[in-house]
């Protein structure tokens, strides 16, 4: 999982926050949520050791649903392993177009995805 952060083939801006994972033992991706947060060694560690995709198990815990919703233009966890993520499980995906990581650039997109939760457990 950390090539949601940094990708195998870095861009240049992925490439100087790597540096800056060397050498200050943390970088500090845009996550287009305000405050910038600072994104340890250790974390990176975690996130290779516990990737997501390889330990996720929809049926481990008993009868449950999953549903995902994701910014078509999210520049901080790529669509397209989001869209993979959930093929790979099976699992209802919803893009919201023009939507970056916070799903808040459209001022009526919070309520879209309100509306889309309340129908969903609705169901």
């Amino acid at each position: 999982m950390p090539t949601l952060f940094i990708k195998d083939n870095p861009t240049e801006a992925e490439k100087k926050l790597l540096e800056d994972l060397e050498e200050k033992g943390y970088m500090q991706p845009s996550l287009e949520m305000g405050s910038e947060i600072k994104v340890t060694k250790g974390m990176m560690a975690d996130l290779a050791e516990n990737d997501l995709f390889e330990i996720f198990d929809p049926g481990k815990y008993g009868a449950h649903a999953v549903r995902m919703v994701h910014g078509a233009i999210d520049d901080v966890i790529d669509p397209d392993a989001a869209k993979q993520f959930a093929e790979k499980f099976d699992l209802p995906i919803t893009f919201f177009e023009g939507e970056g990581h916070s799903i808040s650039n459209d001022p009526q997109s919070p309520e879209r995805l309100a509306d889309l939760a309340i129908s969903w457990f609705q169901s």
